[in-house]
């Protein structure tokens, strides 16, 4: 029985790294496709929207490559979501979200990972 679940246990272990490795790889496609630096989009985003980036990242939104970041606003209340175009700087959207309305956000964005991480996993133990 100890052996089955060290085998069990070795599939998740490797499944997951395929998972990590594959976003890696994802990240690292979409960077290369990127022409303005997340320093700059950072810098265009601040302008935009004045406070402290909470967070940022590289994704596919609004059918463009963007860097999107959560900024606290300087003025309290809230995050303010900027999504700067990585192509050419200019801002593709603007919104201001409410403590609630960023969980619901994080929530679903986990979600949706969860469910790109299981279907990577089960593509890749399945070669």
């Amino acid at each position: 029985m100890r052996l089955g679940i060290a085998g069990i246990m070795a599939a998740v272990v490797v499944a997951g790294l395929c998972a990590a490795g594959s976003a890696m790889a994802d990240n690292a496609a979409l960077l290369k496709e990127a022409k303005i630096s997340e320093a700059k989009a950072r810098e265009i985003a601040l302008k935009q929207a004045p406070g402290a980036v909470k967070s940022s990242e590289l994704e596919k939104e609004k059918g463009t490559l963007v860097w999107s970041f959560d900024i606290a606003n300087a003025k309290g209340g809230g995050i303010t979501e900027v999504l700067v175009s990585a192509l050419d700087g200019h801002i593709v959207e603007t919104k201001a979200e409410s403590a609630k309305e960023e969980a619901a956000e994080k929530a679903k964005e986990a979600k949706e990972a969860k469910k790109t991480t299981k279907h990577k996993a089960t593509k890749h133990t399945t070669h």
